[in-house]
């Protein structure tokens, strides 16, 4: 009995000893230079370029595109207090209405939820949510 409760004792301290010290050493272990794994992705033109050898060839910067939107596409038409797209006045000038509805097998399939300006998802209990649809133009 004696020999069993030594055992159980130097099981509870010894084995999480050495799980601690095992990954202590594993995190310790690396060796080497690791410069080489990663270098900066740098300009042709910029003063550091020469450390890259002359056999790699950087890639050419990317040109992002910006499209003026600051006209309205069409006359009469206005931003959008929801989502800041355009859209025409008398629906900027109606209020929105929020709708709950279910999300759960048995309320399958929603309809006109493509329609909806937001949608919200939130958690009602557990794993049940249910959706807020925000219609601009519900009319």
């Amino acid at each position: 009995m004696c020999k069993y409760k030594f055992r159980r004792q130097f099981l509870r301290t010894a084995v999480p000893l050495l799980l601690t010290v095992s990954m202590m050493l594993t995190g310790c272990g690396q060796t080497g230079n690791s410069d080489s794994l990663v270098r900066p992705i740098l300009p042709d033109n910029s003063p550091d370029s020469s450390t890259v050898s002359s056999g790699e060839k950087l890639p050419d910067p990317v040109t992002i595109v910006v499209e003026d939107d600051s006209t309205p596409p069409a006359e009469g038409m206005v931003r959008s207090r929801l989502t800041n797209e355009w859209v025409d006045a008398d629906v900027a000038a109606t209020r929105p209405i929020a709708v709950m509805i279910p999300n759960e097998a048995s309320a399958i399939p929603q309809y006109s939820l493509s329609d909806a300006s937001i949608i919200y998802e939130a958690n009602v209990e557990n794993r049940m949510t249910r959706m807020m649809a925000i219609y601009e133009d519900w009319q």
